[in-house]
C-alpha cells in the first residue's frame, strides 16, 4: 500500500480528510511521510530547502554561545532538541562543548524512523564518550533542569485551514474525484469557528470573504504535552513567522502555507503527496498566548538577525579564511531580505529573566 492508497482508505472511510489531517500524513506517515520517505535528503546539496545548521556551523556554534551566557546565571545541564533534522545541529553544539563537558545529557525527540537512523548515522562520527551523551526519547514531558531547542519545528505542525464563503467560515479538506486527491470546503464546526473570531477580536479586524489563512491546534497540543508541568527550563524556538497583525494581514488573502517539491515552490501539493515539503509560518503570537496560559515566562522575542549578532557570529565568522564564503554564509543568516528578519526567536522559561539579556526585543509585534 502507498501513501495516495492510505489517504485513499481514510478520505473513504471518513468521506473527506481536514488539511491538517492530510498533511500529518504528507509529512510523517510512517516510511510514505515526507519526513520519512527514503527519497527525502537534508543535504543542501539535494533538498527542497536549506536549513541554517547544514547551511554553516557557525549557527550551532552560535547557539552553544547562548547557552554558555544563559550558564552565567542558570545550571542547565540537559540539553534537548526537538526535532533534530539530520543531526547536524546536535552534532555542532557537542563539538563546541568538547572541551567544556558542560553538557551531560543530549536528548532528541524524534518521531520519523528515517531521520533517526540518519541522526545516528551522522552522530557516530563523534567520540565515543561524547556520542554516549545523545539519548532519543518520543517526548520531553518528564526532561527536567534543560535548555530546550526547536530549530524550525513549529512551521511543519499540521494546521488547518479556513476561507471565509458568503460571509460564512468554510473548513478546507481533501476528497477523491476520478482518483484524484481534491481540494473541497466544509462549514467550519463550531470550535473553529471560535477560534478565528477570537483572532478577529484579537488584530480588530474582519476577514474579508474569499479570504483564506491557517491555525495550529498542534502547537497548543505539543506545548501542553511537553511544558505544562514543566519546572526548571529555558526553551528557545528558532522558526520564521509573524506576530498575529502581521500573520493576518488583510492583504494576505492566501495564506502562509507553502510547498516545496524538488527545490521548486508549486501551487498545489496533492499531486505529489509524501515527496513534498509543506510548512507555515508561525504565529508567534499564539505561541506566546500557550505558554502564558501555562504561567511560563516570555524572555524574549526577536530576530534571527540580532540573535545571532548578540551571540557572537561576527567573530565566529572570522574562522571562514574564504571571504567570498564567509560573506554568502552572514548574508544568508543575517540579511533581511534572507533569514535574518524572516526568522524570529522566541525564548521561554518558568523562570523571570530582569535586564539580563542585551538583545533588541520586539515583543510589541506579539
Amino acid at each position: 500500500m502507498n501513501l495516495y492508497e492510505k489517504i485513499e482508505t481514510k478520505i473513504k472511510q471518513e468521506n473527506y480528510l481536514t488539511f491538517d489531517k492530510y498533511m500529518e500524513m504528507a509529512l510523517y506517515e510512517p516510511n510514505y511521510g515526507y519526513y520519512d520517505n527514503p527519497q527525502t535528503s537534508l543535504d543542501p546539496n539535494n533538498c527542497d530547502f536549506i536549513t541554517s545548521p547544514e547551511l554553516t556551523r557557525l549557527f550551532g556554534a552560535s547557539i552553544y554561545n547562548f547557552f554558555l551566557k544563559i550558564l552565567k546565571n542558570h545550571s542547565y545541564r540537559n540539553f534537548t532538541e526537538f526535532g533534530a533534522g539530520s543531526g547536524k545541529l546536535a552534532y555542532d553544539i557537542l563539538c563546541e562543548d568538547l572541551d567544556n563537558n558542560y553538557i551531560t545529557n543530549y536528548y532528541i525527540v524524534e518521531k520519523s524512523k528515517k531521520l533517526i537512523n540518519d541522526q545516528k548515522r551522522n552522530l557516530s562520527n563523534l567520540p565515543g564518550s561524547i556520542y554516549k551523551k545523545v539519548k532519543w526519547v518520543k517526548d520531553a514531558s518528564d526532561i527536567s533542569s534543560s535548555f530546550f531547542l526547536a530549530n524550525e519545528v513549529f512551521d511543519a505542525m499540521p494546521v488547518k485551514i479556513f476561507k471565509v464563503i458568503n460571509n460564512n467560515y468554510f473548513e478546507k479538506v481533501i476528497r477523491i474525484n476520478n482518483n484524484t486527491l481534491i481540494y473541497d470546503f466544509i462549514k467550519a464546526k463550531t470550535g473553529f469557528i471560535q477560534e478565528i473570531e477570537k483572532i478577529q477580536k484579537n488584530i480588530g479586524l474582519s476577514f474579508p470573504n474569499n479570504y483564506e489563512s491557517e491555525i495550529s491546534f498542534k502547537s497548543e497540543e505539543f506545548i501542553v504535552k511537553n511544558f505544562k508541568n514543566k519546572k526548571d527550563f529555558i526553551f528557545l524556538i528558532i522558526d520564521y513567522g509573524y506576530g498575529q497583525n502581521e500573520y493576518y494581514h488583510i492583504q494576505k488573502k492566501q495564506g502562509n502555507i507553502q510547498y516545496y517539491y524538488k527545490k521548486n515552490k508549486v501551487i498545489d501539493c496533492l499531486a505529489f503527496s509524501g515527496n513534498v515539503d509543506i510548512s507555515c509560518n508561525v504565529d508567534f503570537s499564539q505561541i506566546y498566548k500557550i505558554f502564558n496560559n501555562l504561567n511560563h515566562n516570555l524572555v524574549s522575542y526577536t530576530t534571527q538577525k540580532d540573535f545571532l549578532i548578540y551571540c557572537d557570529i561576527l567573530k565566529q565568522a572570522d574562522q571562514i579564511c574564504d571571504e567570498l564564503k564567509r560573506n554568502s554564509v552572514l548574508k544568508t543568516l543575517l540579511f533581511p531580505t534572507d533569514m535574518g528578519e524572516t526568522f524570529k526567536i522566541m525564548l521561554v522559561s518558568n523562570k523571570t529573566f530582569r535586564n539580563s539579556l542585551d538583545i533588541n526585543d520586539i515583543r510589541h509585534k506579539l
